[in-house]
């Protein structure tokens, strides 16, 4: 046997000279059939695996950043408090996980095998007999796994973060914190109701806002609170933060009798409390459980819970199809292809979108629903797979045969 270098880089003996032997040769079958295939296989999944874990935190640090910005206007002017603000992106994260694990192994499997290539790897594997099938094999196996853990998180980790995100929403907005308030500043209150509440001046010595004005609408019935001055307090009885107005009038309105009763006050406490902060979130179509979309006949949550349960083939699919796509030029370099993994990736989760919209607006019936476009997608990765598939699994002329026809 001749020295030569595994994938690794060790020396070992006769590995690196295999694909100069004949076909028959008892060495080659045994690589061919069982330790090469075996070998590469974990090989290639250590490699894929290492970049998800890169490409997946730097992915969930973009988001949760983006996510930082959307809330930190609420945290500013009160309306979330900095543990809260915290909680809901560590749901958004959760949320978001069904798009954002499946988009990591597509990267991880681009950038893994595009270092196979530019490093001559799947070239040593094919001269060594064992073909492509081990990368698709490992691929597979990957995309099978993440796969089954998108789906749960879709169906079953990502309702419940929709609820509490809402439940947390909900009691953020109806509990207006006073003392962070800017004045001459609206400020949405409510969940299931409407409501707006408004201060001419704060004064931060004392916590006391000045010429305030709030208006509640539940139905028919709407209520406006005017006060000089108001300051948050606790309730004696109940022990329940309210805010407490002074000097003012309080209307209460209701348009179907036709009744107005207007009331003059020196001190009101009133609690905003989330009228619909259960049943609100409950009965939000992304926080309901899958099992009770699948139950339901509505075309809005036809389209939920297909949106869930295409999640887990999605990650199969894009897993697949970073095999072909991974393919790059000499001297283009192993990140070559990842700008198009973006934009085709881009376009499948919009075209998604449309599609979602579209059952959801029954433009498109129940079926084929939105699973068109997975279905595409799977044309699209068996047109670019299969014939490097049916390449590396050609026979290929041995060094005896080219002997005898020269």
């Amino acid at each position: 046997m001749v020295p030569g270098k595994n994938l690794s880089g060790q020396w070992i003996d006769g590995f690196a000279t295999a694909a100069e032997y004949p076909r028959h040769h008892s060495y080659v079958r045994m690589s061919q059939h069982t330790m090469v295939p075996s070998i590469l296989e974990r090989y290639t999944m250590r490699e894929i695996g290492r970049p998800i874990v890169g490409v997946a935190a730097v992915l969930v640090l973009i988001f949760a950043g983006y996510c930082t910005v959307l809330f930190l206007d609420d945290a500013v002017n009160g309306l979330l408090s900095p543990a809260a603000v915290g909680i809901l992106i560590a749901l958004k994260v959760c949320i978001a996980l069904d798009v954002l694990l499946p988009v990591s192994l597509f990267l991880a499997v681009i950038l893994a095998l595009g270092r196979f290539h530019a490093d001559r790897e799947l070239l040593a594997m094919e001269a060594a007999g064992a073909g492509y099938w081990p990368v698709v094999k490992a691929v597979l196996v990957l995309g099978l796994l993440l796969a089954v853990i998108v789906g749960l998180v879709s169906g079953f980790v990502r309702p419940r973060a929709y609820e509490q995100m809402y439940r947390l929403k909900a009691r953020g907005k109806n509990e207006l914190n006073l003392a962070h308030i800017e004045a001459r500043r609206f400020y949405e209150l409510g969940a299931g109701r409407d409501g707006v509440f408004f201060a001419e001046r704060v004064d931060d010595r004392d916590g006391l806002v000045h010429g305030v004005h709030v208006w509640l609408q539940e139905g028919f019935r709407r209520q406006v609170i005017q006060a000089q001055s108001a300051v948050q307090g606790v309730d004696p009885d109940t022990g329940d933060q309210v805010i407490e107005f002074h000097d003012g009038y309080h209307y209460d309105m209701d348009d179907a009798a036709g009744s107005c009763q207007v009331v003059s006050f020196r001190r009101l406490r009133r609690r905003i409390t989330p009228a619909l902060a259960l049943g609100g979130a409950a009965a939000k179509l992304k926080a309901l459980s899958t099992v009770r979309l699948a139950l339901s006949g509505r075309p809005e949550e036809i389209a939920e819970v297909q949106w869930r349960r295409s999640t887990g083939v999605t990650t199969l699919l894009l897993a697949l199809l970073g095999i072909p796509l991974s393919r790059t030029v000499p001297r283009r370099g192993k990140h070559a292809r990842v700008t198009t993994a973006f934009v085709i990736f881009f376009i499948y989760y919009n075209v998604q979108l449309m599609a979602r919209s579209w059952v959801e607006q029954q433009v498109v019936p129940a079926f084929p629903g939105l699973w068109w476009v997975p279905f595409l997608l799977a044309c699209l990765t068996v047109s670019w797979l299969a014939p490097r598939l049916r390449a590396a699994s050609a026979p290929r002329p041995t060094g005896s045969d080219a002997g005898g026809r020269g």
